[in-house]
């Protein structure tokens, strides 16, 4: 599996797709955010997933 890194723009996601390339990150998700609001995405995440594993995402 690869990690694209560096993804600004909406052709680079679609061209990433096109090659296979699931998994990316970059500007174009989110811009850096402090590790406290990363701690609490990822709460937030799993809760969300807890409470309705079929929607999550």
């Amino acid at each position: 599996k690869v990690i694209a890194e560096g993804v600004e723009t909406e052709e680079q996601r679609r061209l990433l797709l096109e090659f296979g390339c699931e998994f990316a990150q970059g500007y174009f998700f989110s811009p850096p955010i402090e590790p406290r609001r990363a701690e609490a995405l990822i709460a937030e995440t799993f809760e969300r997933r807890r409470r309705d594993p079929a929607n999550a995402s």
